[in-house]
């Protein structure tokens, strides 16, 4: 699964919000083998639209039971890919 979430604007907020992204994973992982993976999509990404692209991670298990703002906005205004 891969959420996609782009910060909505509205006039308190600056045109240069960032993307995040949350990578939904079906097994445990390593951060740092997982950015390497995707180190070349981000960077292309972020010339594409001139943002900041800030990517996390996280299990399924993770995903369900978390209940942090962050998940919360995701869960609400989220697009999932």
């Amino acid at each position: 699964m891969l959420f996609y979430l782009v910060r909505k604007l509205d006039k308190k907020q600056k045109k240069d919000s960032d993307i995040d992204i949350l990578i939904i994973l079906n097994r445990d992982f390593n951060y740092y083998k997982e950015i390497k993976k995707i180190s070349q999509f981000i960077s292309d990404l972020y010339l594409e639209n001139n943002k900041l692209i800030v990517c996390c991670f996280t299990t399924v298990e993770q995903w369900e039971k978390e209940n942090s703002a962050f998940y919360r906005n995701i869960k609400k205004e989220g697009i999932k890919l």
